[in-house]
């Protein structure tokens, strides 16, 4: 009610607007989401953080092709900032779309955009895997973990490539190490 009383008060306010999409987003209400941070990219056009939200926003309704065209935006806004080429990567790899093309030049970008970054590699490898080169998804999938043991992604696309793999044994250490990481998330679902 505080978010959307700001927004009466404020109706011109890209922050108010923000503030009332991220509240929809994180409470799984997307298409409500998608209008307040649609509206707060209008009063914020050069924001990049507003068009990643809306990309995710798109994302969580199915609309990929409007997703992408967003999370582009948000790279094009900010395109020294290596959070966007990541958000682009993951986007790619987690939807599956263009591994071999403009999916597998984002996980690149973002690994050059950002060479210690965990989740690069973990992007980057799961890429390689759903590609089934097995060997180049497990050298990123071993870098991810070594660079962040926490990272649930990681660990789950790992128990993926080994369950490829036929070997079950260590697809199911995996899949438990995401589950204790990311008990109540998307990857810890996913394991289950």
């Amino acid at each position: 009610p505080a978010l959307q009383q700001a927004v009466t008060l404020a109706p011109n306010s890209a922050l108010a607007h923000s503030f009332l999409g991220l509240h929809y987003r994180r409470t799984g209400q997307a298409t409500l989401a998608l209008g307040e941070l649609t509206r707060a990219s209008e009063l914020d056009p050069n924001n990049p953080a507003l068009a990643a939200e809306i990309a995710g926003a798109y994302e969580a309704l199915g609309d990929l092709e409007k997703a992408k065209e967003w999370y582009q935006t948000a790279l094009r806004l900010a395109p020294s900032d290596p959070g966007y080429p990541l958000l682009l990567a993951q986007f790619y790899v987690e939807n599956e779309i263009d591994l071999s093309g403009a999916g597998y030049q984002a996980a690149l970008r973002a690994l050059i955009a950002a060479p210690n970054s965990a989740a690069a590699h973990d992007a980057l490898g799961f890429n390689y895997v759903l590609r089934n080169d097995f060997a180049s998804g497990e050298k990123h999938l071993f870098k991810a973990i070594e660079l962040d043991p926490t990272l649930a992604s990681a660990h789950y696309h790992l128990g993926v490539l080994r369950t490829a793999q036929n070997d079950t044994l260590a697809a199911k250490v995996e899949y438990q190490r995401a589950l204790e990481l990311d008990p109540e998330g998307r990857y810890g679902n996913l394991a289950l």
